[in-house]
């Protein structure tokens, strides 16, 4: 699942510091070739944190999110946590076939909080 889509952040937007240049660049050091060349996007100096990270893995708050909308805002601990088990099952699931796999984990399923299954 792509945690920036959680609000989690992600790769989108965390070099925003940097100025963008669109031209020849070395692909090993990422150095611009051309002497003349012109920087499309100027940097933001002070824009050194993940801009579009709105709520930390633990839960807590980093940005206000959809003020517009009333009673929005972002995911707390406890969702977060339901959210990031999306796709853990297809690990064992696509074994469904393999019934001395299935007899064990039904043993260690029986240990799981119901409040995260469901």
């Amino acid at each position: 699942m792509n945690t920036a889509s959680q609000g989690s952040g992600g790769t989108f937007g965390n070099k925003q510091y940097t100025d963008i240049v669109e031209d020849l660049i070395d692909a090993r050091t990422g150095e611009i070739i051309p002497k003349k060349y012109s920087v499309q996007i100027p940097g933001i100096p002070n824009l050194k944190f993940d801009w579009s990270k709105i709520v930390e893995r633990d839960g807590t708050q980093v940005a206000t999110v959809g003020t517009h909308w009333p009673m929005s805002r972002a995911f707390n601990k406890e969702e977060l946590d339901t959210l990031l088990l999306a796709g853990t099952c297809m690990g064992c699931h696509q074994n469904m076939t393999d019934k001395k796999l299935w007899e064990r984990s039904v043993n260690k399923a029986s240990s799981i909080p119901s409040s995260i299954l469901s």
